[in-house]
Protein backbone atom coordinates (compact mmCIF):
# COMPACT_ATOMS: atom_id res chain seq x y z
CA UNK A 1 0.00 0.00 0.00
CA UNK A 2 1.35 3.40 -0.96
CA UNK A 3 2.02 5.82 1.85
CA UNK A 4 -0.61 8.47 2.52
CA UNK A 5 2.08 10.99 3.41
CA UNK A 6 2.85 13.79 0.99
CA UNK A 7 6.37 13.17 -0.30
CA UNK A 8 6.98 16.27 -2.38
CA UNK A 9 10.56 16.38 -3.64
CA UNK A 10 11.25 12.64 -3.33
CA UNK A 11 12.04 10.72 -6.48
CA UNK A 12 9.92 7.68 -5.66
CA UNK A 13 7.04 6.91 -3.33
CA UNK A 14 8.71 3.75 -2.03
CA UNK A 15 11.00 5.55 0.39
CA UNK A 16 12.02 3.09 3.13
CA UNK A 17 10.01 3.19 6.34
CA UNK A 18 12.27 3.32 9.38
CA UNK A 19 11.00 1.36 12.38
CA UNK A 20 13.92 1.13 14.81
CA UNK A 21 17.26 2.67 15.64
CA UNK A 22 20.07 1.30 17.77
CA UNK A 23 23.43 2.96 18.24
CA UNK A 24 24.76 4.04 14.83
CA UNK A 25 22.23 1.95 12.91
CA UNK A 26 18.69 2.46 11.58
CA UNK A 27 16.47 -0.49 10.56
CA UNK A 28 13.60 -0.32 8.07
CA UNK A 29 10.40 -2.37 8.00
CA UNK A 30 12.02 -5.06 5.82
CA UNK A 31 14.79 -5.60 8.37
CA UNK A 32 17.48 -3.87 6.29
CA UNK A 33 20.19 -2.18 8.36
CA UNK A 34 21.62 1.23 7.48
CA UNK A 35 24.80 2.73 8.91
CA UNK A 36 23.94 6.29 9.93
CA UNK A 37 26.97 8.02 8.50
CA UNK A 38 25.51 11.51 8.78
CA UNK A 39 23.47 11.32 11.96
CA UNK A 40 20.39 11.74 9.75
CA UNK A 41 20.52 15.44 8.91
CA UNK A 42 23.76 15.99 10.90
CA UNK A 43 21.76 15.71 14.10
CA UNK A 44 22.26 12.37 15.92
CA UNK A 45 25.15 12.53 18.39
CA UNK A 46 24.59 10.01 21.20
CA UNK A 47 23.16 7.34 18.90
CA UNK A 48 19.70 5.90 18.45
CA UNK A 49 17.68 4.13 21.13
CA UNK A 50 19.21 5.53 24.33
CA UNK A 51 16.51 4.59 26.84
CA UNK A 52 17.34 7.21 29.48
CA UNK A 53 16.41 10.04 27.10
CA UNK A 54 12.92 8.68 26.55
CA UNK A 55 12.57 8.16 30.28
CA UNK A 56 13.51 11.78 30.97
CA UNK A 57 10.97 13.05 28.43
CA UNK A 58 8.24 10.76 29.82
CA UNK A 59 8.93 11.98 33.35
CA UNK A 60 8.71 15.59 32.21
CA UNK A 61 5.47 14.90 30.33
CA UNK A 62 3.90 13.54 33.53
CA UNK A 63 5.13 16.56 35.47
CA UNK A 64 4.58 19.45 33.00
CA UNK A 65 4.10 19.00 29.27
CA UNK A 66 3.68 22.61 28.12
CA UNK A 67 3.69 26.23 29.17
CA UNK A 68 3.86 29.27 26.91
CA UNK A 69 7.22 31.02 27.09
CA UNK A 70 5.60 34.45 27.49
CA UNK A 71 3.82 33.22 30.65
CA UNK A 72 6.45 31.03 32.30
CA UNK A 73 9.98 29.79 32.13
CA UNK A 74 10.45 26.14 33.08
CA UNK A 75 13.04 24.10 34.95
CA UNK A 76 14.47 22.03 32.04
CA UNK A 77 14.88 25.17 29.92
CA UNK A 78 16.66 27.02 32.75
CA UNK A 79 19.01 24.12 33.51
CA UNK A 80 19.83 23.48 29.87
CA UNK A 81 20.45 27.18 29.20
CA UNK A 82 22.89 27.36 32.10
CA UNK A 83 24.74 24.27 30.85
CA UNK A 84 25.04 25.59 27.29
CA UNK A 85 26.03 29.13 28.29
CA UNK A 86 28.78 27.80 30.57
CA UNK A 87 30.63 26.48 27.49
CA UNK A 88 29.98 29.39 25.13
CA UNK A 89 32.57 32.04 24.32
CA UNK A 90 32.99 34.78 26.92
CA UNK A 91 30.25 37.38 26.75
CA UNK A 92 27.21 35.14 26.27
CA UNK A 93 24.70 34.77 29.07
CA UNK A 94 21.22 34.28 27.55
CA UNK A 95 19.64 31.87 25.07
CA UNK A 96 16.32 31.73 23.25
CA UNK A 97 15.17 28.17 22.57
CA UNK A 98 13.41 27.43 19.27
CA UNK A 99 12.13 24.28 17.60
CA UNK A 100 14.43 24.35 14.56
CA UNK A 101 17.62 25.82 13.17
CA UNK A 102 15.64 27.80 10.62
CA UNK A 103 13.73 29.49 13.45
CA UNK A 104 17.01 30.24 15.23
CA UNK A 105 18.45 31.87 12.09
CA UNK A 106 15.27 33.92 11.62
CA UNK A 107 15.63 35.12 15.22
CA UNK A 108 19.29 36.01 14.67
CA UNK A 109 18.52 38.11 11.59
CA UNK A 110 15.74 39.93 13.43
CA UNK A 111 17.96 40.50 16.48
CA UNK A 112 20.72 41.95 14.28
CA UNK A 113 18.33 44.42 12.70
CA UNK A 114 16.82 45.38 16.07
CA UNK A 115 20.28 45.86 17.62
CA UNK A 116 21.16 48.57 15.12
CA UNK A 117 17.69 50.15 15.28
CA UNK A 118 17.77 50.35 19.08
CA UNK A 119 21.10 52.18 18.85
CA UNK A 120 19.71 54.73 16.41
CA UNK A 121 21.51 53.26 13.39
CA UNK A 122 18.28 52.91 11.41
CA UNK A 123 19.85 52.41 7.98
CA UNK A 124 21.46 49.07 8.77
CA UNK A 125 19.22 46.32 7.45
CA UNK A 126 21.21 44.37 4.84
CA UNK A 127 22.53 40.86 5.41
CA UNK A 128 25.61 39.36 3.76
CA UNK A 129 26.00 35.59 3.52
CA UNK A 130 28.06 33.10 1.50
CA UNK A 131 27.43 31.06 -1.65
CA UNK A 132 26.76 27.34 -1.16
CA UNK A 133 25.74 27.99 2.45
CA UNK A 134 22.72 26.45 4.15
CA UNK A 135 20.82 28.36 6.83
CA UNK A 136 17.33 26.87 6.61
CA UNK A 137 14.16 26.77 4.54
CA UNK A 138 11.88 29.37 6.10
CA UNK A 139 11.78 32.53 3.99
CA UNK A 140 14.27 34.60 5.99
CA UNK A 141 16.66 31.70 6.50
CA UNK A 142 16.34 30.67 2.86
CA UNK A 143 17.16 34.23 1.85
CA UNK A 144 20.48 33.85 3.66
CA UNK A 145 21.05 30.37 2.21
CA UNK A 146 23.48 30.43 -0.71
CA UNK A 147 22.20 27.38 -2.58
CA UNK A 148 20.59 29.04 -5.57
CA UNK A 149 19.02 25.89 -6.98
CA UNK A 150 17.12 25.46 -3.72
CA UNK A 151 16.09 29.10 -3.66
CA UNK A 152 14.72 28.87 -7.20
CA UNK A 153 13.12 25.43 -6.93
CA UNK A 154 9.75 26.60 -5.66
CA UNK A 155 9.71 30.01 -7.39
CA UNK A 156 10.07 31.56 -3.93
CA UNK A 157 12.76 34.11 -4.77
CA UNK A 158 10.30 37.05 -5.08
CA UNK A 159 9.22 36.40 -1.48
CA UNK A 160 12.73 36.44 -0.04
CA UNK A 161 14.57 39.37 1.46
CA UNK A 162 17.56 40.65 -0.56
CA UNK A 163 20.83 39.14 0.70
CA UNK A 164 24.30 39.68 -0.79
CA UNK A 165 26.32 36.49 -1.17
CA UNK A 166 30.10 36.29 -1.30
CA UNK A 167 32.23 33.23 -2.06
CA UNK A 168 32.74 30.64 0.60
CA UNK A 169 36.14 29.34 1.68
CA UNK A 170 37.31 26.31 -0.37
CA UNK A 171 41.09 26.07 -0.33
CA UNK A 172 41.19 22.77 -2.23
CA UNK A 173 38.89 24.18 -4.95
CA UNK A 174 39.37 27.94 -4.75
CA UNK A 175 36.78 29.90 -6.79
CA UNK A 176 39.45 32.59 -7.33
CA UNK A 177 42.05 30.03 -8.52
CA UNK A 178 44.49 31.20 -5.85
CA UNK A 179 46.69 29.33 -3.38
CA UNK A 180 47.00 29.84 0.35
CA UNK A 181 48.87 31.65 1.87
CA UNK A 182 49.96 33.74 -1.14
CA UNK A 183 46.26 34.55 -1.70
CA UNK A 184 46.32 36.58 1.53
CA UNK A 185 42.95 35.00 2.41
CA UNK A 186 41.21 36.72 -0.50
CA UNK A 187 37.95 34.89 0.31
CA UNK A 188 37.83 36.63 3.71
CA UNK A 189 38.69 40.11 2.45
CA UNK A 190 35.91 39.73 -0.14
CA UNK A 191 33.59 40.53 2.77
CA UNK A 192 35.12 44.00 3.09
CA UNK A 193 34.64 44.66 -0.62
CA UNK A 194 31.00 43.58 -0.37
CA UNK A 195 30.37 45.85 2.63
CA UNK A 196 31.89 48.82 0.82
CA UNK A 197 29.85 48.14 -2.33
CA UNK A 198 26.60 47.77 -0.38
CA UNK A 199 27.36 50.87 1.70
CA UNK A 200 28.89 50.36 5.16
CA UNK A 201 26.04 52.19 6.85
CA UNK A 202 23.46 49.80 5.39
CA UNK A 203 24.90 46.40 6.41
CA UNK A 204 23.52 44.90 9.61
CA UNK A 205 25.19 41.48 9.77
CA UNK A 206 27.30 38.82 8.13
CA UNK A 207 26.05 35.25 8.66
CA UNK A 208 28.11 32.14 8.00
CA UNK A 209 28.66 28.59 9.18
CA UNK A 210 32.10 28.32 10.83
CA UNK A 211 32.46 24.94 9.09
CA UNK A 212 30.28 22.79 6.85
CA UNK A 213 32.90 20.08 6.65
CA UNK A 214 35.82 22.13 5.44
CA UNK A 215 38.74 23.45 7.47
CA UNK A 216 39.31 27.16 6.77
CA UNK A 217 42.83 28.67 6.85
CA UNK A 218 43.86 29.69 10.39
CA UNK A 219 43.51 33.41 9.67
CA UNK A 220 40.15 33.22 7.83
CA UNK A 221 37.83 33.69 10.80
CA UNK A 222 40.04 36.19 12.67
CA UNK A 223 40.08 38.27 9.46
CA UNK A 224 36.28 38.04 9.17
CA UNK A 225 35.91 39.13 12.82
CA UNK A 226 38.24 42.11 12.30
CA UNK A 227 36.38 43.27 9.17
CA UNK A 228 33.02 43.08 10.96
CA UNK A 229 34.42 45.11 13.87
CA UNK A 230 35.92 47.70 11.54
CA UNK A 231 32.60 48.39 9.82
CA UNK A 232 30.22 47.90 12.76
CA UNK A 233 28.69 44.76 11.23
CA UNK A 234 27.41 42.02 13.55
CA UNK A 235 28.85 38.54 13.07
CA UNK A 236 26.29 35.72 13.20
CA UNK A 237 27.95 32.33 13.64
CA UNK A 238 25.44 29.74 12.43
CA UNK A 239 26.47 26.67 14.42
CA UNK A 240 23.22 24.77 13.97
CA UNK A 241 25.16 21.97 12.24
CA UNK A 242 28.68 22.38 13.65
CA UNK A 243 28.14 23.33 17.29
CA UNK A 244 28.07 21.39 20.57
CA UNK A 245 31.22 19.30 20.08
CA UNK A 246 30.50 18.18 16.52
CA UNK A 247 33.93 19.49 15.39
CA UNK A 248 35.78 18.52 18.58
CA UNK A 249 35.23 21.81 20.42
CA UNK A 250 32.21 22.97 22.41
CA UNK A 251 31.51 25.49 19.64
CA UNK A 252 33.20 25.55 16.27
CA UNK A 253 34.35 29.20 16.65
CA UNK A 254 36.54 27.99 19.53
CA UNK A 255 38.98 26.58 16.95
CA UNK A 256 39.99 30.16 16.09
CA UNK A 257 39.31 31.85 19.45
CA UNK A 258 36.83 34.30 17.96
CA UNK A 259 33.67 35.59 19.64
CA UNK A 260 30.61 36.16 17.42
CA UNK A 261 27.84 38.61 18.27
CA UNK A 262 25.04 36.10 17.73
CA UNK A 263 25.36 32.32 17.84
CA UNK A 264 22.79 29.81 16.60
CA UNK A 265 22.85 26.17 17.70
CA UNK A 266 20.55 23.28 17.02
CA UNK A 267 21.08 19.82 15.64
CA UNK A 268 23.29 18.36 18.36
CA UNK A 269 21.29 19.89 21.21
CA UNK A 270 18.81 17.04 21.58
CA UNK A 271 20.38 14.48 19.19
CA UNK A 272 17.06 14.10 17.36
CA UNK A 273 15.15 12.97 20.45
CA UNK A 274 13.04 16.16 20.24
CA UNK A 275 12.91 19.26 18.02
CA UNK A 276 15.22 21.79 19.70
CA UNK A 277 17.53 24.61 18.62
CA UNK A 278 18.28 28.10 19.79
CA UNK A 279 19.89 31.51 19.55
CA UNK A 280 22.45 32.88 21.97
CA UNK A 281 22.81 36.66 22.13
CA UNK A 282 26.05 38.24 23.26
CA UNK A 283 25.79 40.68 26.13
CA UNK A 284 26.67 43.41 23.61
CA UNK A 285 23.51 42.71 21.61
CA UNK A 286 21.36 41.96 24.65
CA UNK A 287 22.35 45.21 26.38
CA UNK A 288 21.32 47.24 23.32
CA UNK A 289 17.87 45.65 23.36
CA UNK A 290 17.46 45.98 27.14
CA UNK A 291 18.57 49.61 27.14
CA UNK A 292 16.41 50.38 24.10
CA UNK A 293 12.82 49.17 23.87
CA UNK A 294 13.49 46.51 26.50
CA UNK A 295 11.86 43.72 24.50
CA UNK A 296 12.67 41.31 21.69
CA UNK A 297 9.33 40.54 20.09
CA UNK A 298 10.10 37.08 18.80
CA UNK A 299 8.90 33.64 19.77
CA UNK A 300 6.95 30.61 18.66
CA UNK A 301 4.26 28.52 20.30
CA UNK A 302 6.74 25.79 21.23
CA UNK A 303 9.73 27.98 22.12
CA UNK A 304 11.44 26.46 25.17
CA UNK A 305 8.93 23.59 25.22
CA UNK A 306 9.49 21.74 28.53
CA UNK A 307 9.57 18.27 26.94
CA UNK A 308 12.02 19.31 24.22
CA UNK A 309 14.24 21.00 26.79
CA UNK A 310 14.05 17.91 29.01
CA UNK A 311 15.27 15.83 26.06
CA UNK A 312 18.05 18.31 25.36
CA UNK A 313 19.10 18.40 29.00
CA UNK A 314 19.19 14.59 29.20
CA UNK A 315 21.22 14.38 25.97
CA UNK A 316 23.75 16.99 27.10
CA UNK A 317 24.16 15.25 30.46
CA UNK A 318 24.67 11.94 28.64
CA UNK A 319 27.30 13.47 26.36
CA UNK A 320 29.34 14.75 29.30
CA UNK A 321 28.82 11.77 31.63
CA UNK A 322 30.07 9.36 28.95
CA UNK A 323 32.97 11.51 27.74
CA UNK A 324 31.54 11.81 24.23
CA UNK A 325 32.48 15.51 24.11
CA UNK A 326 36.13 14.69 24.78
CA UNK A 327 36.15 11.83 22.30
CA UNK A 328 35.02 13.60 19.13
CA UNK A 329 38.45 14.91 18.13
CA UNK A 330 40.00 11.43 18.28
CA UNK A 331 37.09 9.81 16.47
CA UNK A 332 37.41 12.52 13.82
CA UNK A 333 41.08 11.73 13.21
CA UNK A 334 40.26 8.06 12.63
CA UNK A 335 37.44 9.00 10.25
CA UNK A 336 39.77 11.38 8.41
CA UNK A 337 42.30 8.58 7.91
CA UNK A 338 39.57 6.31 6.52
CA UNK A 339 38.39 8.98 4.09
CA UNK A 340 41.95 9.64 2.93
CA UNK A 341 42.25 5.95 2.09
CA UNK A 342 39.03 6.21 0.07
CA UNK A 343 40.42 9.19 -1.88
CA UNK A 344 43.61 7.26 -2.62
CA UNK A 345 41.67 4.25 -3.94
CA UNK A 346 39.18 5.97 -6.27
CA UNK A 347 40.21 8.23 -9.12
CA UNK A 348 36.93 10.14 -9.07
CA UNK A 349 37.57 11.23 -5.45
CA UNK A 350 39.54 14.46 -5.29
CA UNK A 351 39.64 15.61 -1.66
CA UNK A 352 38.49 15.16 1.90
CA UNK A 353 38.37 17.82 4.58
CA UNK A 354 36.75 18.70 7.86
CA UNK A 355 36.99 19.03 11.62
CA UNK A 356 36.12 16.41 14.21
CA UNK A 357 33.12 14.36 13.12
CA UNK A 358 32.00 16.83 10.44
CA UNK A 359 33.65 15.78 7.18
CA UNK A 360 33.28 16.18 3.42
CA UNK A 361 34.36 13.78 0.70
CA UNK A 362 34.51 15.44 -2.72
CA UNK A 363 34.06 13.73 -6.10
CA UNK A 364 34.60 15.34 -9.50
CA UNK A 365 32.34 13.89 -12.24
CA UNK A 366 33.24 14.38 -15.91
CA UNK A 367 32.73 17.85 -17.37
CA UNK A 368 29.15 18.39 -18.48
CA UNK A 369 27.58 16.13 -15.85
CA UNK A 370 24.29 17.40 -14.43
CA UNK A 371 25.38 17.73 -10.82
CA UNK A 372 21.84 17.92 -9.47
CA UNK A 373 20.99 14.54 -10.99
CA UNK A 374 24.40 13.18 -10.01
CA UNK A 375 23.88 14.06 -6.35
CA UNK A 376 20.46 12.36 -6.40
CA UNK A 377 21.99 9.24 -7.91
CA UNK A 378 24.73 9.29 -5.28
CA UNK A 379 22.07 9.42 -2.57
CA UNK A 380 20.06 6.58 -4.11
CA UNK A 381 23.15 4.38 -4.42
CA UNK A 382 24.12 5.08 -0.83
CA UNK A 383 20.73 3.98 0.43
CA UNK A 384 20.96 0.86 -1.74
CA UNK A 385 24.26 -0.04 -0.09
CA UNK A 386 22.99 0.79 3.39
CA UNK A 387 24.72 4.10 4.11
CA UNK A 388 22.86 7.19 5.33
CA UNK A 389 24.65 10.38 4.31
CA UNK A 390 24.03 13.96 3.26
CA UNK A 391 25.07 15.20 -0.17
CA UNK A 392 26.23 18.48 -1.67
CA UNK A 393 27.30 20.02 -4.95
CA UNK A 394 29.48 23.07 -5.53
CA UNK A 395 31.55 24.22 -8.45
CA UNK A 396 32.30 21.11 -10.53
CA UNK A 397 32.04 18.72 -7.59
CA UNK A 398 29.53 16.61 -5.72
CA UNK A 399 30.17 14.81 -2.51
CA UNK A 400 29.27 13.19 0.77
CA UNK A 401 28.80 15.15 3.96
CA UNK A 402 29.51 12.82 6.86
CA UNK A 403 28.66 13.44 10.49
CA UNK A 404 28.25 10.10 12.28
CA UNK A 405 27.13 9.85 15.91
CA UNK A 406 29.86 10.58 18.46
CA UNK A 407 29.70 6.94 19.61
CA UNK A 408 30.93 5.49 16.29
CA UNK A 409 33.61 2.85 16.92
CA UNK A 410 36.79 2.03 15.02
CA UNK A 411 35.16 -1.03 13.45
CA UNK A 412 32.12 0.98 12.43
CA UNK A 413 34.35 3.60 10.78
CA UNK A 414 35.93 0.75 8.81
CA UNK A 415 32.42 -0.40 7.88
CA UNK A 416 31.62 3.13 6.66
CA UNK A 417 34.81 3.05 4.58
CA UNK A 418 33.85 -0.33 3.08
CA UNK A 419 30.41 0.96 2.09
CA UNK A 420 31.96 4.01 0.40
CA UNK A 421 34.26 1.60 -1.46
CA UNK A 422 31.15 -0.04 -2.92
CA UNK A 423 29.09 3.10 -3.55
CA UNK A 424 31.77 5.10 -5.36
CA UNK A 425 32.53 2.51 -8.10
CA UNK A 426 28.79 2.08 -8.65
CA UNK A 427 28.50 5.86 -9.03
CA UNK A 428 31.45 5.93 -11.45
CA UNK A 429 29.74 3.18 -13.44
CA UNK A 430 26.54 5.21 -13.65
CA UNK A 431 28.50 8.23 -14.85
CA UNK A 432 30.20 6.16 -17.55
CA UNK A 433 26.89 4.69 -18.72
CA UNK A 434 25.27 8.12 -18.92
CA UNK A 435 28.16 10.15 -20.34
CA UNK A 436 27.18 12.58 -23.05
CA UNK A 437 29.51 13.51 -25.88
Amino acid sequence: MASALVRVGLRENNTPVAVRGQGVYVFDNTGKRYLDGSGGALIVTIGHGVAEIGEAVAAQMKKLSYVFRAHFSNEPAEELAQMLVSEMPVGFSRVLFTSSGSEAVEAAIKAARQYHHERGDHGRHKIISRLDSYHGVTLGAMSATGMHAMKDAGSWRPLQIPVRHINTVRCDDCPFHLKYPSCQTFCATELERAIIEEGPGSVAAFIAEPSRGEEPPPDYWPTIREICDRYGVLLIADEVACGLWRTGRAYCVDHWNIVPDLLTFGKATASGYAPLAGLAMSDKVLDALVNGSGVFLHGHTHSANPMSCAAGLAVQRHVRANGLDRGVAGRGEILDQALRRVVAKHEICVATSGLGLLRQLALRPPRGTNLTIASLVLEALSMRFGLISQYWKAGDRVGFQLAPPYIISDSQILELEERLDRIIPAFAGWLAANRTS
